[in-house]
């Protein structure tokens, strides 16, 4: 950040759009304008993605990435769904980094007999308080990602398309299909309604 920004009004009354050329053209206290203005709405999604204990470091590289590609950025008035498309990105590739983490973790606590149990009941726990985010994982990319910009973020169906650069009608099928598969996987897992695992 750069000292003095806060209180620089000139800066903060302009909008995205100018920042990003400003900023594209090597203005730091532009892109440190955009970063503060930006940045809880990144942790936002990066927390519909995540838990919220890694929510920040997804934020972080959401950030770095924003600062070091800024230049690439072809279309200044897209700002938005270009930070929600790359916060997407980087919680996908943190979600399956820490799925596999888990799922050996599971496998190891499997394989070995002599685990006590109260370790088992603990790991079984936690896996049973994510299943349902990992229901929501286990869907295809473009589903998942048009089920959260959707519901959870409130994005429109353009909004999404400017986003993830997926046609309208693609969006749409993405999304219906991405909540009808939802649906079958939560009412035909015995898992889900407290049965054995």
């Amino acid at each position: 950040m750069v000292r003095g920004m806060q209180d620089d009004g000139k800066w903060c009354k302009l909008r995205d759009a100018e920042l990003v050329r400003r900023a594209q053209a090597g203005e730091r206290a532009a892109l440190s304008v955009l970063v503060r203005r930006h940045q809880q709405r990144i942790y936002n999604v990066a927390c519909r993605l995540v838990d919220p204990s890694i929510a920040e470091e997804v934020t972080e590289g959401v950030v770095e990435c924003m600062c070091r590609d800024i230049g690439k950025l072809r279309n200044p008035t897209s700002l938005i769904p270009w930070l929600i498309s790359i916060t997407l990105n980087i919680g996908m590739l943190e979600l399956r980094k820490r799925y596999r983490q888990e799922r050996a973790e599971m496998l190891a606590v499997e394989a070995n007999d002599h685990v006590q149990d109260s370790v088992f009941e603990s790991v079984e726990e936690r896996l049973r308080g994510k299943l349902l985010e990992r229901e929501l994982m286990r869907l295809p990319h473009w589903q998942h990602t048009a089920i959260v910009l959707y519901y959870y973020e409130g994005l429109s169906y353009k909004e999404i398309n400017k986003a993830t650069n997926r046609p309208l009608n693609t969006v749409r099928s993405d999304l219906h299909r991405g909540l009808r598969t939802l649906k079958k996987h939560l009412l035909h897992d015995p898992s889900l309604v407290g049965g054995d695992s």
